[in-house]
């Protein structure tokens, strides 16, 4: 399936950028470590930044953590139940754990766009001791959800046509 090839790539990439955001954070935690402990002048900024920065690395990778099978699950319910009545079921319990993720998604994504688009035509700002635009922070929730959903959709397709690699 080429698109899920595409789908592989794009999410490795924002995989790639979601992990130097998470080293971005890293420097501020210690250059605020640093800052406080030796010269006891702390920043009015790293810790708002720090949060910022790591919203986006988490949304930006939560797609390629389905892709990776890292999201958090119960699949020894689902492999006991496969061990006792076979493959089929739990297929079945794999694409309706998909369909319920997917929904969740699906719903992620709508608030998300919403609280997007609330926040551009009032302006709204961030909370915290640095206020940026809001829509900055949602604007990652809406791609976040967006890949999420491009991710998880070839997965069900795959294990619906009884390709086992997501099962």
């Amino acid at each position: 399936m080429k698109i899920f090839g595409l789908i592989r790539k794009t999410n490795h990439v924002f995989s790639v950028v979601s992990g130097f955001l998470i080293f971005v954070v890293g420097l501020f935690s210690t250059y605020e470590a640093v800052a406080r402990g030796f010269f006891s002048h702390p920043t009015i900024w790293s810790l708002d930044l720090s949060r910022y920065v790591m919203i986006w690395a988490i949304f930006l990778a939560a797609a390629s953590a389905f892709l990776d099978k890292t999201h958090i699950s119960v699949d020894f319910v689902r492999e006991l139940l496969g061990k006792k009545w076979g493959v089929g079921l739990q297929r079945t319990l794999s694409v309706l754990g998909y369909f319920f993720a997917l929904t969740y998604i699906l719903v992620l994504a709508w608030y998300s766009l919403d609280l997007l688009i609330e926040a551009l035509s009032e302006g709204k700002l961030s909370y915290g001791t640095i206020q940026i635009p809001a829509a900055y922070l949602y604007l990652s929730m809406v791609i976040g959800s967006i890949l999420m959903g491009l991710t998880v959709i070839p997965i069900i397709a795959g294990l619906i046509r009884k390709d086992d690699e997501y099962l």
